[in-house]
């Protein structure tokens, strides 16, 4: 059995380039979605948290989620992730 699954949207907040501020991607549509921007905008970063946020342990105190914490400050990154499986819609919120 194949499941279909789909992301719809994902937001992130205080993570990286992205201090004190939150940046959202979506709605996506269904097949290739292409993510642009100037240098510095937070493209990296956003791809890092959605990364940490669907296949990192909340608790993980790993290279991967340090890096997300913006330099100086110790505001914790929070991501938001709608997608889709089979239909179904799925939030899942984590706070780094």
């Amino acid at each position: 059995m194949t499941r279909q699954i789909r992301l719809n949207r994902w937001l992130v907040s205080n993570a990286g380039i992205i201090n004190g501020r939150s940046v959202e991607i979506g709605p996506l549509g269904p097949g290739v979605n292409v993510v642009s921007g100037v240098n510095e905008s937070g493209k990296s970063t956003m791809v890092r948290a959605l990364r940490a946020a669907l296949f990192e342990r909340t608790t993980f105190r790993g290279q991967s989620v340090s890096s997300l914490v913006s330099r100086g400050t110790k505001n914790a990154p929070r991501v938001e992730v709608d997608f889709e499986v089979d239909g179904t819609l799925y939030r899942l919120r984590k706070q780094l």
